[in-house]
């Protein structure tokens, strides 16, 4: 099926859930316990008012009176003792997962009422646009644009030979139009000494241009993968990093591989025009430097794990994976310097267990039935590179002894020096299911350490402060991440309390995405429709 279709059924089908699901207008929970995350514990059988997508009031139940509570024409939603808490964030997560929108519904399922889309692209605003318009069913989406990298080791050898193409090949051209016009004017001595003055002149600025980084061999290889944003030198990120910010992207997308120079090219770009940063730590630049640099955020725990693997060069290229020994001493030192330079962390514990999983067994991890919800093409892809990877044991006892308790660590040690932690499962990875996944996130940090409202926290009240610096100053409806009055009403009900036990995050009842609400059965039938879409997309 055309994407142009799959966009046009995706519609139909938001029209038909539209229909069912509470329109904007006046919705009632009643009987309900609220986790406002402003404050740890439960506000007990209350009243919430949401009115056009805004929670309006706030108030006990017992008190209530028809009119302040029960307005005309509203939606009563009885929770019958549930629990209304802020709807989950997930901060790294990837729209190409599934190039049908329709997955989206996977995130609604779950609780999860906003995401991040790292390395997006243009098609990605537009989609952006109609979830917050209400067109296409989804939680808000906020996006980064096309990640920018740099020249990762296993193509420094292609990149030497471009370098010397981009030397040589113009040298041979000019040579050749001197033979030529040679050829064509051999009676006009002064044009042509004039002509090989300058085509010499020129030989000589393109080289040293060439072997001085000036000329940006990184846009070589978007001949063969046009979506792939290499730079290799300052100038080549800050020019990459400033075309990004005339569109109206969220942040700056930064991956690894980046040079020393290319890294400050791209932050500094950034910096000048007041846009957020986040992304990988770049291996080739100092952990200090890389912190101090003006980056917003770490994407990930794991993007600390090089600066503590011993031995471990990131200019020397490897062959396969390498169990490096994890020196630990240094969390304390790494944690101190990002508190103080006001970096924020994304979590991803989840994807690095799931890799954990399918090395020790990939075929029982794939039996679960949160694969149920993957689409066979995918499911296929990961279930042979699962496969292919059982037989590297020692890479999975490395992974379970070594690399776990470095981040669970690390986590836990952020947490307690004041660092913003995020939470995120960085969907695109092997095993990671949109939603599903997010549940484990949460699970795990309390595993690390952290309490159930802490790692609650993550991924509702310390997102939406994250969103704020992405965004700008939050007015009006952009206000979200705590259940309080004048607050954007993004809601997720429970029926279990997930402050007593961080896995009754798993027990939704219902859904709220920008006032719109969304009963359990609706969820159910969203990601029944999603499923029978499998087998029917190109």
């Amino acid at each position: 099926m055309p994407k142009t279709c799959r966009i046009v059924t995706a519609a139909v089908v938001a029209f038909f859930f539209l229909a069912l699901s509470a329109e904007a207008g006046t919705t009632v929970f009643t009987n309900v316990n609220v986790i406002s995350m402003n404050a740890e514990g439960v506000i007990e059988n209350q009243s919430v008012v949401v009115t056009d997508g805004i929670i309006s009031r706030i108030t006990d139940a017992d008190k209530a009176t028809d009119d302040a509570e029960f307005p005309k024409g509203a939606v009563i939603i009885d929770a019958s003792g549930g629990y209304l808490m802020p709807g989950l964030a997930d901060m790294y997560t990837h729209l190409r997962y599934d190039d049908d929108v329709a997955h989206l519904w996977l995130y609604l399922s779950a609780g999860v009422t906003t995401i991040r889309n790292m390395s997006g692209k243009v098609s990605d605003l537009a989609l952006k646009e109609s979830v917050a318009n209400g067109e296409i069913p989804g939680p808000n989406i906020y996006t980064s644009g096309p990640s920018i990298s740099g020249i990762p080791m296993q193509q420094r050898s292609k990149l030497k030979v471009m370098r010397g193409a981009i030397i040589v090949v113009p040298l041979l051209v000019g040579l050749l139009l001197w033979t030529i016009l040679k050829t064509l004017f051999p009676e006009k001595p002064y044009f042509l000494i004039n002509a090989q003055l300058a085509l010499k002149f020129a030989a000589l600025i393109w080289t040293a241009a060439a072997l001085f980084g000036y000329i940006p061999v990184g846009m070589a290889f978007k001949l063969i993968q046009p979506d792939l944003f290499l730079v290799d030198n300052y100038w080549h990120a800050a020019a990459e990093a400033n075309k990004q910010m005339v569109t109206p992207y969220d942040l700056v997308n930064v991956r690894d591989h980046l040079s020393p120079p290319a890294y400050e090219g791209l932050i500094n770009a950034a910096r000048e025009k007041g846009r957020y940063v986040g992304g990988s730590l770049p291996d080739s630049v100092d952990l200090e430097k890389a912190l101090s640099s003006g980056l917003n955020e770490v994407a990930t725990l794991g993007e600390y794990l090089s600066y503590f693997q011993k031995d471990y060069d990131p200019l020397e290229e490897s062959s396969g994976p390498v169990a490096y020994e994890i020196d630990r001493s240094g969390i304390q030192t790494a944690v101190k310097l990002t508190a103080e330079n006001g970096v924020a962390v994304g979590t991803g514990l989840v994807a690095d267990e799931r890799a954990q999983m399918i090395l020790k067994d990939a075929p029982k991890l794939f039996s679960s039935a949160a694969y149920g919800l993957v689409r066979p093409e995918i499911f296929e892809s990961w279930r042979e590179r699962g496969l292919a990877l059982e037989d590297l044991d020692d890479k999975g006892k490395y992974l379970r002894q070594e690399v776990r308790p470095f981040a669970m660590e690390l986590a836990k040690s952020l947490h307690e020096a004041g660092v913003t932690l995020v939470a995120g499962t960085s969907v695109l990875d092997v095993g990671v299911v949109p939603g599903v996944h997010m549940h484990r996130e949460l699970e795990l940090l309390v595993e690390a350490g952290l309490s159930p409202f802490d790692a609650l926290s993550t991924a509702t009240r310390n997102a939406a402060k994250i969103a704020e610096k992405m965004s700008g100053p939050a007015i009006n409806d952009s206000k979200w991440g705590v259940l309080a009055e004048g607050m954007r009403a993004d809601l997720l009900l429970l029926s279990g309390n997930p402050l007593e036990d961080i896995s009754n995050v798993r027990t939704v009842k219902g859904v709220m995405v920008r006032g719109r609400w969304y009963s359990l059965t609706e969820l159910d039938k969203g990601l029944d429709d999603y499923k029978k879409s499998f087998g029917k997309i190109n």
